[in-house]
């Protein structure tokens, strides 16, 4: 029941920064104390990154059901890679979102 808890809660914070990004009227940031590039559309590169956070929530809230099946123990030890896994791929396709709207 912890690990649902947590992986929710971690889910509805990514959902919130995901409609954050979304309704942005500057260019979202995307790193920790970097300023957000200058980029060429400012609308769709802030509903790029939103839906990019919305897409991290959601595979957080399926790691959150997927807490409620089977033996804890053995689901936290099975999401935890898949975690560091899907944070890496958020970084790859942030890369390529910025690739696609930054200012040249």
């Amino acid at each position: 029941m912890g690990e649902f808890l947590v992986y929710s809660l971690l889910a509805f914070l990514f959902a919130i920064v995901g409609w954050t990004s979304y309704n942005a009227k500057r260019p979202a940031g995307f790193w920790t104390f970097v300023k957000a590039p200058r980029v060429t559309d400012l609308e769709k590169y802030n509903h790029a990154v939103g839906r990019l956070w919305y897409f991290f929530a959601a595979i957080f809230l399926i790691f959150s059901l997927a807490s409620l099946v089977g033996q804890n123990g053995t689901v936290a030890i099975a999401t935890l890679p898949c975690a560091a896994i899907a944070v890496f791929g958020v970084f790859m396709v942030y890369f390529r979102i910025e690739e696609k709207y930054r200012v040249k």
